[in-house]
């Protein structure tokens, strides 16, 4: 026994290097650590103002930005295709129930079988829908409409190929979490 707890540095030095080695081949077992541990670009978010938009969301500032009047489109990723639209409406809204079925579906391209499910950002009434994009269905979505100040305010995320989604949803998540509003300057 005391031969076995008496050995020299160097087999100290390789009984670390093992223990260490190993140790990084542990994974977890639960799916969502598994997410959280493989989460594409999580570590590099930080506050982003879209000041004519009057949004902030968390974003990473290298990401290529289309900006538009009325929209922002941040590409996030290339390969795989992954996209972030924020968009205002120009048009007026009385609340998030003008948002009809039909009109989402519409207004989306969503292919048929799409979840909708009403939720608030901060105290905003919203419409999150979940799916595939109609005529396109390796792409999925994730659009988020909130109503804010007289018009639907709209973040359309979609994933291409469509597999690669798990990838990025603590992402998502994160930056839907992020979601305020501040006034827009003209």
């Amino acid at each position: 026994m005391r031969k076995f707890l008496n050995f020299g540095p160097v087999r100290f030095v390789l009984l670390i290097l093992v223990f260490l080695f190993m140790g990084s081949l542990v994974r977890a077992n639960d799916l969502e650590l598994q997410k959280i541990e493989s989460a594409e670009g999580v570590a590099w978010l930080q506050p982003c103002e879209e000041k004519v938009l009057g949004v902030d969301i968390l974003c990473n500032k290298i990401w290529k930005q289309d900006v538009g009047k009325n929209s922002i489109t941040f590409t996030i990723s290339e390969d795989p295709a992954v996209l972030l639209t924020v968009a205002r409406s120009a048009e007026v809204f009385t609340g998030i129930d003008e948002l009809s079925l039909d009109k989402l579906k519409k207004m989306g391209h969503y292919a048929e079988g799409f979840d909708l499910q009403k939720l608030t950002i901060g105290s905003n009434p919203a419409v999150k829908v979940q799916g595939y994009s109609e005529g396109y269905p390796d792409i999925r979505l994730l659009d988020l409409y909130v109503y804010h100040d007289f018009r639907i305010y709209s973040f359309l995320f979609s994933v291409s190929p469509g597999q690669d989604w798990e990838r990025f949803s603590v992402l998502v998540s994160d930056m839907i979490k992020s979601i305020s509003f501040v006034d827009p300057k003209k």
